[in-house]
């Protein structure tokens, strides 16, 4: 099984590679490659396949930590322990407290969208500013 998700992590990672050339949007290629085998592992499992759950958990793990490396530091420990929470109660199929983590987690994703595009926008007030002192004198 091990083989069989190294092999699948890059041929989903290659297809992404290529895809971006040819996209008006890119996608990380090895977060896409781990993400995607991770998916298709998870829904073997639920479908009734047997399946060693240590391997998606720690592609998984990877993907948590992966995404959380484009946050600032609050937020990346905000997210990488609700998306552990969220990870652990997927494997065991724990649907209740991973639909209450979910909504917790879309809230504060809510939060983090709505600080970060202020933030955007008073970059954007910085910036004019700088340019208008420069032009100054």
């Amino acid at each position: 099984m091990f083989t069989i998700t190294i092999i699948s992590v890059l041929v989903i990672s290659l297809f992404v590679w290529i895809t971006n050339h040819f996209s008006p949007f890119r996608i990380c290629p090895i977060c896409a490659g781990v993400s995607g085998t991770w998916i298709w592992i998870l829904t073997g499992h639920f479908l009734g396949y047997e399946v060693d759950l240590i391997i998606p958990a720690l592609l998984m793990g990877g993907s948590v930590v992966g995404i959380s490396s484009k946050l600032d530091k609050i937020w990346k420990i905000i997210f990488i322990l609700l998306g552990f929470i969220l990870a652990y109660n997927l494997l065991l199929e724990n649907w209740m407290v991973l639909a209450i983590f979910l909504v917790v987690f879309v809230l504060i994703l809510l939060v983090f969208l709505a600080s970060n595009k202020e933030a955007n926008s008073n970059k954007g007030v910085t910036k004019e500013l700088e340019q208008k002192m420069k032009n100054c004198c």
